[in-house]
């Protein structure tokens, strides 16, 4: 017979992990399936963002940046954060949520069991089926669960790669040449930099994005390894979080910003958010509300950005939107107190 739990969580990741901290020591028996043999690995930029600043994780094991460097097309910005912008590696990230879970004993975790099927009332894995009250999906861009409740995404792609030397700016990079609208980025963290580039698969090629990445990495002296790339799709079409008794939360709900590819921040929020719901159905969720606010502004302007006709347009505009979308919620442009301009470097 199939065992019982009142909430089945899947997936394991931020969003995942988040989830089952806040339904810790409730009256609530909680099932936490990961298909993966271990809790953490996935294909990141690892930034924690000004949306995560209420969570408790430790300084110690990430590097704090107060600005960043916004190269777009050949010209350089630079953007103060209203707070500090972190990156953290998504192994120890992983890591510490789950040590928020010891002792908890309603919280049920389960390793190498991938779901292959969901019912209203059951879910079928590879270790047999359970059957849940309520269903958490947490399984990232290609969810099931999502599947299951037949609501489409656009996927956007991503390539990356770690190269073992330790960079001390923060960047990303905008070529409508090169990219189109996808963007580079190198997130400098403790022991290594996580390069990539991010970018709409319904505008350019894989081979040109990668080729995009590869020219970066060999002109700013850095190695490229073929067999170090790694590739990841990004879910933004946020269509809902709350489906009766099944939720989304994180990628799988879309909340990764299409106009900077966050997503950690908003999985962690999203959540704690949804454990909430659970405990309390009258909850409105005010923190998921905000987040989405953010994530609406910045594409909004990102938007904005994808009808600017012109290459020179985009030069003369682009700055001005990303105050738009990103100041007024995370950042700040690097103003001097009576500027009312972007400071061009």
């Amino acid at each position: 017979m199939a065992e019982s739990f009142d909430v089945i969580i899947v997936g394991a990741g931020p969003a995942g992990l988040k989830c089952a901290e806040t339904l810790k020591d409730s009256d609530l028996s909680v099932l936490l399936l990961e298909k993966n043999p271990v809790i953490g690995p996935k294909v990141c930029a690892g930034g924690l963002t000004g949306l995560a600043d209420s969570q408790d994780y430790p300084l110690s094991q990430t590097r704090s940046f107060s600005q960043a460097q916004v190269v777009i097309n050949g010209r350089s910005y630079f953007l103060n954060f209203k707070q500090p912008l972190r990156t953290v590696n998504r192994v120890d990230l992983g890591r510490f949520q789950q040590s928020k879970l010891r002792g908890a004993t309603n919280i049920d975790i389960r390793l190498q069991t991938e779901i292959t099927a969901v019912n209203f009332q059951s879910v079928d894995t590879n270790r047999g089926p359970f059957r849940y009250r309520y269903l958490v999906g947490a399984d990232g861009a290609n969810s099931l669960v999502r599947r299951f409740l037949n609501l489409p995404f656009k996927p956007y792609l991503a390539l990356c790669q770690s190269i073992p030397q330790i960079t001390h700016a923060l960047l990303a990079v905008m070529d409508t040449a090169g990219l189109d609208l996808g963007y580079l980025w190198s997130f400098p963290h403790q022991t290594y930099t996580n390069v990539g580039v991010g970018y709409d698969p319904a505008l350019i090629s894989r081979l040109r994005a990668l080729g995009f990445l590869k020219n970066y990495l060999v002109k700013g002296g850095y190695s490229f390894f073929d067999h170090k790339l790694q590739g990841g799709v990004l879910n933004c079409s946020y269509r809902g979080c709350v489906f009766g008794r099944i939720f989304l939360a994180g990628e799988a709900a879309g909340l990764t910003s299409a106009a900077t590819g966050e997503g950690i921040s908003y999985a962690l929020s999203s959540g704690a958010e949804i454990a909430y719901k659970i405990l309390e159905p009258k909850y409105r969720m005010p923190i998921l509300r905000r987040c989405l606010k953010f994530k609406r502004r910045q594409e909004r302007a990102f938007n904005i950005l994808q009808k600017i006709p012109g290459r020179d347009n985009f030069i003369r505009l682009a700055p001005y939107l990303f105050n738009l979308g990103f100041s007024q919620s995370i950042f700040g442009f690097c103003n001097s107190p009576a500027a009312s301009t972007p400071r061009e470097c």
